[in-house]
């Protein structure tokens, strides 16, 4: 497909599907303006507009596989947003950019019927960037609780190559989300920021592995979350530089802010070094709101929750300020209705 188009995918209310989307740069292409790439998927309910009674349906026939891929060719230059979202909010805002947008995630939830975890989702994000290509990449999901997803991710950089990744991350179901990044070509630089929020009894594992194969690549990460309820989230990050790599330089760091005494967050970082030739390093943080902070804020006129929302977006903002301004506003929003920061006792 062009890379000039928005392409949407969306799966029937029976089907099994199976379906693929590309974009392609060719070589020493400057790519104006940023290309949207939706994965709309929907649910049993959610493709039963007419009111009709609906046959029950075996879980095997709610399996559903999406596929995308995004290449550039040597020199080509673009930004490509990717958002996976539920079929009704991608018919209702394929431009990421109406106010009503996700607004009121309680009433998406109130209309979804299905069983936490009862509709299987897997998803595959393929990403190769040729010679000197610069890609600045948005990835974006907040699919509803009925979701049990398995997100696999993989890209390849090529000599001199650029990506500049931002991924964002606020699925209400359990996941396990699986990157790996291998900068093959010498010179090839990696920028990736991930935000990533849980609630309830939200359960997601994020494994991300970063490999330096080409000599004199360099790799900036860092992961930040934010949990509450009893929702747990473990990352597991590697750094894996090759006896080829030498001269590269990568840090890994995982941040998570963790509000309510249920919640747990648990980082596993690794570095497998096989030259002596680099500077990297690695750390992990995990910690519950500052006291004193609270109190300043609540010193200023802000109620508890008013100021623990703040101190929250504000440790996500290094992340979500990465985005477009207009779609940073609108994911903070995202960001608050997700992880509940204006309800009591809303975990049904």
């Amino acid at each position: 497909m062009s890379g000039t188009i928005l392409d949407t995918l969306k799966v029937s209310r029976r089907e099994k599907a199976n379906d693929a989307a590309a974009l392609l740069f060719p070589a020493d292409s400057k790519s104006s303006g940023l290309k949207r790439l939706d994965i709309a998927i929907s649910s049993p309910a959610s493709g039963a507009l007419s009111g009709a009674p609906q046959e029950p349906k075996e879980p095997a026939e709610y399996e559903q596989y999406r596929e995308a891929s995004i290449e550039l060719g040597a020199g080509a230059e673009a930004a490509v947003l990717v958002r996976f979202v539920a079929a009704g909010a991608a018919s209702q805002d394929r431009a990421a950019d109406e106010p009503a947008r996700m607004q009121d995630a309680r009433l998406a939830r109130a209309e979804n019927p299905e069983t936490p975890g009862s509709l299987r989702l897997t998803t595959s994000l393929h990403i190769r960037l040729a010679a000197h290509a610069r890609l600045n990449l948005y990835v974006l999901s907040n699919l509803p609780a009925s979701f049990s997803r398995e997100a696999l991710s993989h890209a390849a950089l090529s000599e001199g190559a650029v990506l500049t990744w931002t991924n964002v991350v606020f699925d209400e179901g359990n996941g396990l989300y699986t990157t790996r990044i291998e900068l093959e070509g010498e010179g090839s630089e990696l920028d990736f920021a991930g935000a990533y929020g849980a609630r309830c009894t939200t359960e997601g594992e994020h494994a991300l592995s970063i490999h330096h194969t080409a000599p004199h690549s360099k790799s900036r990460t860092i992961l930040k979350s934010a949990l509450k309820d009893s929702a747990h989230l473990a990352f597991r990050g590697l750094i894996h530089v090759e006896n080829t790599a030498r001269g590269t330089d990568a840090y890994l760091a995982n941040r998570n802010l963790v509000l309510e005494d249920g919640a747990r967050a648990e980082s596993f970082p690794q570095l497998k070094i096989e030259t002596d030739d680099v500077a990297c390093s690695h750390g992990a943080t995990t910690g519950g709101p500052r006291q004193e902070e609270l109190f300043y804020l609540m010193s200023r006129g802000l109620d508890r929750a008013a100021a623990k929302n703040m101190l929250v977006l504000g440790h996500l903002g290094s992340v979500l300020n990465r985005l477009p301004p207009d779609l940073a506003e609108k994911m903070e929003d995202i960001a608050a209705s997700a992880l509940g920061l204006d309800e009591q006792g809303s975990c049904i």
